[in-house]
């Protein structure tokens, strides 16, 4: 059985070499004649991802490429059971990379309220007469990609939108701001209830059938590697020199993973559902 993984190398020069040509456009993958650890087949298509330090809580400068002590690599490792995961190779941390999913209200219920009772609710009212409306904040969509004409068409207006620091994940050819209308869209439009002069930037990772084939799934990676681009455009942005275009960035990440048997098993120091340390 070929199980996703994650692995976390330490920094060097081909790892933030792989890292950098994603973060700028000029290529994605790994980087030719990087070597996976034994027992391990590394994706090829799948750039390195800057970590930092690899804790939970670190500064966004600790995410640039440049200054990343920590690596993830997308890989796969052949076993038997999933007891046979093995917890590191060649020194490095194996991690989970399991299926993540959008959370609805519960399962297949139907959605909860309408525009307007949710704005009663959440008092935006007053939010905006103090002048609480988004104005300078971007909002990344972390899901399944935004379709701006449909939400133009449900708000009556055209909602501020940053395609140059929105992101495409591997294998995909579509625009930024052009995807089917899903579960994404649904988040963009509840965030513009409530600030609706904020800019969104669209980070799907949500799309396509997750790869490997196996229970484990993994689509994680792909959420961490738009994660991890957007973390380096922040800290470009507010960097010595760094263009500064917004007052404050919100990510919105409404997935997550709600059965278990995705994961490692229970006790793996890279399970994912219950480590705060997983990268």
């Amino acid at each position: 059985m070929k199980v996703p993984i994650l692995l976390a190398l330490p920094a060097d020069r081909r790892l933030r070499e792989s890292a950098r040509r994603e973060f700028d456009g000029t290529g994605r993958g790994i980087v030719a004649g990087m070597r996976a650890p034994r027992g391990a087949v590394l994706d090829h298509d799948y750039s390195a991802v800057p970590m930092g330090s690899g804790q939970p809580t670190q500064p966004h400068e600790n995410l640039h490429p440049d200054r990343s002590e920590l690596f993830a690599v997308r890989a796969t490792v052949d076993i038997e059971r999933p007891e046979d995961i093995p917890h590191t190779l060649d020194g490095a941390d194996v991690l989970s990379d399991p299926i993540i999913a959008p959370y609805l209200t519960c399962f297949k219920d139907p959605s909860q309220g309408t525009a307007a009772e949710i704005s009663s609710k959440l008092g935006i009212a007053a939010l905006h007469a103090a002048g609480l409306d988004g104005e300078g904040v971007a909002i990344a969509i972390v899901d399944s990609g935004i379709n701006l004409q449909y939400l133009e068409n449900k708000l009556g207006r055209k909602p501020k939108f940053d395609a140059i620091n929105s992101w495409t994940p591997p294998g995909i050819n579509v625009a930024a701001g052009q995807y089917p209308v899903s579960h994404g869209t649904m988040c963009a439009y509840c965030a513009l209830l409530a600030a609706p002069n904020a800019t969104l930037i669209d980070i799907p990772v949500l799309l396509g059938t997750p790869a490997g084939g196996s229970p484990f799934g993994g689509r994680l990676s792909t959420a961490l590697n738009g994660i991890a681009y957007l973390s380096g455009f922040w800290a470009v942005a507010f960097a010595p020199g760094g263009a500064i275009n917004y007052k404050a960035l919100v990510a919105n990440g409404s997935w997550g993973l709600y059965n278990l048997s995705w994961d490692f098993p229970a006790g793996h120091p890279g399970r994912y559902s219950d480590n705060p340390n997983h990268l």
